[in-house]
């Protein structure tokens, strides 16, 4: 049996952790929080991890490193509420929020091991992967 990536959603907006998890527990395991710390040392390890728009540049970075330091082969991807908001960070990937629930999906089936997860399914009336 394959094992579902899990991936972590980190904001500090309900609604938009709400969301994303309903787009994502389809095909991933999918966890959400509102810092990074709030797991503390429960030694959860994660495929990929998603930063909101919403944390500040400190609490951003803060999250980067911690993500490099604990889980060095996941994938970090940030939610950018434009296209180009965070040119220069070194990141694995940045989803715009225009792009909608395709594009984050997208993304992450681009970034993950196709081996990890089970057979990808088409969003309906769209030529993506989901």
């Amino acid at each position: 049996m394959v094992r579902r990536p899990r991936v972590l959603i980190v904001s500090k907006i309900g609604a938009l952790r709400e969301t994303r998890m309903l787009v994502l527990q389809r095909q991933y395991e999918a966890v959400s929080a509102t810092g990074f710390r709030e797991l503390g040392d429960a030694g959860l390890t994660f495929d990929a991890v998603l930063l909101c728009y919403g944390l500040s540049p400190a609490e951003r970075a803060e999250s980067m490193a911690l993500v490099r330091e604990r889980m060095p082969k996941a994938k970090i991807v940030l939610l950018a509420s434009y296209f180009g908001e965070y040119a220069g960070l070194a990141c694995d990937g940045v989803a715009v929020t225009t792009d909608g629930p395709a594009g984050l999906l997208f993304l992450l089936d681009l970034l993950l091991e196709p081996t990890m997860r089970e057979a990808p399914a088409k969003l309906p009336g769209s030529g993506l992967p989901n």
